[in-house]
Parts: structure tokens; sequence; C-alpha cells
């Protein structure tokens, strides 16, 4: 018979691994047992789960994450956007280089890169909503669009514009345009 010894504070407490083999049988005897009743219980949540509104549930989560229960969604950046320099959606797809068309891929990267709407989306995921677009090329217009908000008046006036219409208050300091989540 093999020992197993520990200390425990000032006391030293000895195993035999006989000892250590009856306490896994029991706990795993156990566990056994109450396995269906552990399933039965998480099938009851799964089921509790599901049953909430879906609706109800995405309300309660921009309570809770953003605050604010009229917040605006990735598709709604996309129409703004599109609505403003007078484009259908369905375009953006397009490989072009047509300016227009080329702008608003740009303000649609910049407003997601920068959470002028609550979002978790990469940068591969933001290009894959404007025609498939690399993640260097969602950064690259990014830079592009921060570039010429600081240098172009009328420009930063538009995406103000945009910005506020997305239910984001935005301020210029001088060299640099804050967004603020109303």
């Amino acid at each position: 018979m093999e020992l197993i010894t520990e200390r425990k504070g000032n006391k030293d407490i000895a195993w035999s691994t006989e000892t250590l083999d009856s306490i896994m049988d029991s706990v795993f005897n156990y566990e056994l047992a109450h396995t269906r009743e552990a399933h039965q219980k998480m099938r009851e949540l799964y089921n509790e789960i599901l049953s909430i509104e879906v609706e109800k549930l995405q309300a309660k989560l921009r309570k809770e994450f953003y605050g604010n229960e009229n917040h605006f969604s990735v598709s709604d950046v996309i129409r703004i956007v599109c609505d403003f320099y007078n484009l259908h959606p369905k375009e953006l797809d397009k490989k072009s280089k047509e300016r227009n068309l080329a702008q608003t891929k740009q303000v649609i990267h910049w407003a997601l890169k920068n959470n002028v709407v609550k979002n978790s989306l990469t940068m591969k995921q933001i290009g894959s909503l404007t025609g498939f677009q690399h993640h260097a090329t969602v950064h690259h217009n990014e830079r592009v669009v921060r570039n010429r908000i600081k240098f172009e008046k009328r420009f930063r006036e538009e995406i103000m514009q945009i910005c506020n219409k997305l239910g984001a208050k935005t301020i210029w300091n001088g060299n640099r345009l804050e967004i603020k989540h109303q």
C-alpha cells in the first residue's frame, strides 16, 4: 500500500492510494447518477433562454451595454451613408474607382471602424460589407477620411451631418473629430 502525504497547516495528512481510488469511485458514481438530472436542468434552462423574445433581449442588451435603446445598426450606417451620397446600397458590391462610390465606401469604413455606431466588427468583416474588400483597404480608407476631415472643412461638415443622423454627437477640437454617443 502506497501512502501520499500532504501538509495542511502544521499537520501531516497521509492518504493511501486505495483511499484515493475509493474517493474517486464515489465521485464518479455520484456524477453518473446525477447526469440525467443535470442534463434535464440544462435542457430546461436552454428552453427558457430560447423562449425569451429576441427583440426584447436585444433592447435590453443595447440598454445595458450602450445606455441607449435607440441604437443604430451597421445596416443603418450603410443605408444612411448611401442615402447621403445618393447611392443604392447594392452598388457597394461594384468594383469601380468612381469618386462617389469610392467616397461612400470610405465613409462607411471610417464610421464603422471609429464606432460611430457601436459594433464589434473586425476590419475584414467591415470590408466584406462593401464588396469583399481586404482589411488593409478598410484601414487605408479610414485613414483617407481621417485626413480629409482634418483638412477639408466642407467634407468634415458632411461627416458631422452623417454622424448626427446616426445619433452620434460630433465635436471638432481643432485637429480631431470627437464622437460622443447620445
